[in-house]
C-alpha cells in the first residue's frame, strides 16, 4: 500500500493535528513512523517561514482551482439547455411569471399555501426554461411588483404567451 497523506490540518477539538490519509483510513504504527519521519525531514530543511510561504502558495493554488472549478461547472450548468415548464399564475391583481421541472407538485403548492387563491392562467413545456424565465423576468422588470410578482395588462399577457410559444413544446 503506497503511503499517501492528503492533508495534514489543526485540530482544535483534540488539540492537534489531523490527517486526511489515504481515502480517510488512519495509518498502522508502521505507516505513523514513516510519517513521523517525513515531518522531520522537512521540519529540519524548512524554516518556519519557508513552510508559511510554501502553505499561502498552496492554498493559494488550491482556492484558485476551486474557484475556476466552481465557475467551469455553473458555466456548464448555465449552457446545458433544460427543457421544463413555464408558468403564469394570478392572484387577486397579481401575476407570477415562474420556472418548474414538475408543474403539477409547483401549482399545487402555491394552491396551498396562497390564502386569495391561485388561478393559473399558462403553463407551458419549452426547450431552456432557466433562460427564458431569466427572459421574461428582464423584459417585465418595469411591470415588477415584488419578487416574481408583476401587475400586468391584458396586452402584457398576450405578449408572454406570444413569446412563449416561440419556445414552445407542447401546452397544456
Amino acid at each position: 500500500m503506497e503511503l499517501y497523506i492528503r492533508s495534514i490540518y489543526k485540530n482544535e477539538k483534540f488539540k492537534g493535528i489531523g490527517f486526511l490519509y489515504n481515502n480517510d483510513i488512519l495509518p498502522n504504527h508502521k505507516e505513523i513512523d514513516i510519517i513521523i519521519k517525513e515531518l522531520e525531514r522537512i521540519k529540519n530543511k524548512l524554516t518556519d517561514k519557508e513552510i508559511e510561504n510554501n502553505n499561502q502558495k498552496q492554498w493559494q493554488e488550491f482556492e484558485k482551482q476551486k474557484y475556476e472549478w466552481f465557475h467551469s461547472k455553473k458555466d456548464k450548468i448555465r449552457k446545458k439547455k433544460i427543457k421544463g415548464y413555464i408558468y403564469l399564475l394570478k392572484s387577486k391583481n397579481l401575476y407570477k411569471i415562474g420556472r418548474a421541472l414538475q408543474i403539477k407538485d409547483r401549482i399545487k403548492t402555491y394552491k396551498t399555501e396562497n390564502p386569495f387563491g391561485i388561478r393559473v392562467i399558462l403553463q407551458i413545456l419549452v426547450n431552456d426554461y432557466i433562460q427564458v424565465e431569466k427572459d421574461l423576468l428582464e423584459k417585465f422588470k418595469e411591470k415588477n411588483h415584488r419578487g416574481e410578482w408583476f401587475k400586468f395588462n391584458k396586452q402584457d399577457i398576450d405578449s408572454i404567451k406570444k413569446y412563449l410559444t416561440k419556445d414552445k413544446i407542447k401546452s397544456k
